[in-house]
């Protein structure tokens, strides 16, 4: 079961050892401790005593909710009582699924990766990785080896991991495939350098997609950031060969209703990558740059004119801007706000004179 909270989808649990692993050297990191990656999630926790004066009146229902806790929660959970330390400590089927993903993924490094997947002892059977920047493609390729029923794997936004090492990944999990292993269904590399349209080409022939899975069918919409699909969705690898330029990306449809009556009609279609094609950030509407109404926007990001309308604009030049950079902007009590540029322009050392 698969716990995604504050960035981490884990369940605490003492160090176990990891076959192929737990010898290995893993690179220096920043920190070299668990606990640093960990920081703003932890909390402090006391080792319960020997339980001579402590009577365990836990229910057994609790123990089915486990699993669906936050990390915080499971913590805090260690230190009431032995028998709940070591049932949350000590079950590698709660460490199945393994998700680190944003604000934790800043400082997470090889030391962590491999203590947490550790824990799953051999049953990892998912792992994605957000962008992880300080994670090294011989330390996830070491982690597959040492669990060989991984079918889900992301690695969206790790830049310490090529292409070459995508290929070999899934050729590792590819030849295990059997009755008992089943190989590698879904992939998210969604910005990651080198990968060419042959390598995604032999990524798609080696996963072989199953029938309840395929590389693009289902629509995807633009979304603030570019974030690959989640593995819930029945898309084999995240990215596709934009119809535009040829490149291996995310490749999105357009929200607009007259555009996905011709989404099949190749001459008309708007579908294409973030390069190819300017999209609303509010709704994902293809745009035309060139079109006079558009209205400008503070945050130099893309808005439809229905979305440009609908959008706060700043007290000051009158300018909308998306969702995301309005909440970021000064906000004052009767709702109003200033943009960036504005509210620099105002503070500047003209107005001081």
């Amino acid at each position: 079961m698969q716990i995604h909270v504050g960035g981490i989808g884990i369940i605490p649990s003492p160090q176990l050892s990891m076959i192929g692993v737990v010898d290995m050297e893993v690179p220096a990191t920043s920190s070299g401790d668990i606990s640093s990656a960990m920081e703003d999630l932890t909390v402090d926790s006391k080792e319960v005593g020997d339980g001579s004066s402590q009577t365990d009146t836990t229910h057994e229902a609790l123990f089915y909710v486990l699993p669906y806790l936050g990390l915080r929660e499971l913590l805090t959970l260690e230190t009431l009582s032995r028998r709940l330390r070591d049932l949350i400590r000590g079950d590698p089927l709660s460490w199945q699924q393994l998700l680190v993903d944003a604000p934790s993924n800043k400082n997470f490094t090889n030391v962590e990766l491999v203590k947490l997947t550790s824990r799953a002892q051999g049953r990892l059977q998912s792992l994605s990785l957000v962008k992880c920047l300080k994670i090294s493609e011989e330390v996830v390729e070491a982690v597959l080896v040492a669990n060989p029923l991984v079918h889900k794997l992301g690695l969206a936004g790790c830049t310490g991991v090529s292409a070459e090492a995508i290929l070999r990944m899934v050729k590792l999990q590819t030849d295990r495939r059997s009755p008992d292993f089943p190989g590698l269904v879904q992939l998210r590399i969604q910005g990651l350098y080198g990968i060419t349209t042959e390598i995604y080409n032999s990524l798609l022939a080696m996963m072989q997609p199953s029938e309840n899975l395929s590389s693009a069918s289902t629509p995807q919409y633009f979304n603030r950031g570019e974030t690959s699909p989640p593995f819930d969705e029945d898309r084999a690898i995240d990215i596709e060969i934009c119809p535009k330029c040829g490149g291996a990306r995310l490749v999105f449809d357009c929200t607009r209703p007259t555009c996905q009556e011709r989404r099949n009609n190749p001459l008309y279609q708007c579908r294409g990558c973030y390069l190819c094609i300017a999209r609303c950030e509010e709704c994902g509407m293809c745009i035309d740059t060139t079109e006079e109404e558009n209205g400008e926007t503070f945050c130099l990001e893309s808005l439809c004119q229905s979305c440009w309308l609908q959008s706060p604009k700043c007290s000051e030049c009158n300018r909308a801007g998306c969702s995301y950079h309005v909440s970021l902007s000064r906000k004052f009590e009767d709702g109003s706000f200033i943009c960036d540029m504005c509210l620099l322009n105002s503070t500047g050392p003209e107005s001081d004179e």
